[in-house]
């Protein structure tokens, strides 16, 4: 972790550099690539480790590089529960999406905006009581409507 916060930040004494290049020196990314840590990855299993017809790869999640070796990572693997060195591993940071608003999430935001607003004009007495128990009604809705599991369109087709 250290050393991948010394990669991103800049040097004080000589800002155009990364602290890392001023404490050890150059940082070679062909010898040892840049990989976030804690990241997903599928590790190979080698032949004479596992059964013949039995799944080539493993799941892990990464620790970082392993300096003494070349293009190699430490993974702890969730099968075995250990970890391990190894050069041959498929990164799963392409299958990273970032996430978008559902309009379901939407509602849920308003519903929570609502009670919000709601706690605090009933405080400040600025609603009426009849008023404030439709406002009350309507958040009910909301909030029933949005716990409904969704109902698949396709359903309707077949």
């Amino acid at each position: 972790m250290e050393r991948q916060l010394n990669l991103l930040g800049n040097s004080n004494t000589i800002p155009h550099i990364s602290t890392y290049a001023q404490l050890h020196g150059h940082h070679d990314y062909n010898a040892r690539p840049f990989i976030p840590l804690g990241m997903e990855a599928l590790t190979h299993d080698k032949p004479h480790r596992r059964k013949t017809f039995a799944q080539h790869c493993s799941k892990g999640w990464v620790l970082g590089i392993s300096p003494e070796h070349y293009r190699c990572w430490k993974v702890w693997s969730k099968d075995t529960r250990a970890t391990r060195v190894t050069g041959r591993v498929f990164f799963k940071h392409k299958y990273l999406t970032n996430p978008h608003v559902t309009p379901e999430d939407q509602v849920m935001a308003a519903a929570a905006n609502l009670a919000t607003v709601l706690t605090a004009n009933k405080k400040a007495n600025q609603i009426s009581h009849k008023k404030f128990k439709d406002l009350q009604r309507l958040q009910q809705i909301l909030r029933k409507t949005t716990a409904a599991p969704r109902v698949n369109q396709d359903d309707y087709l077949t």
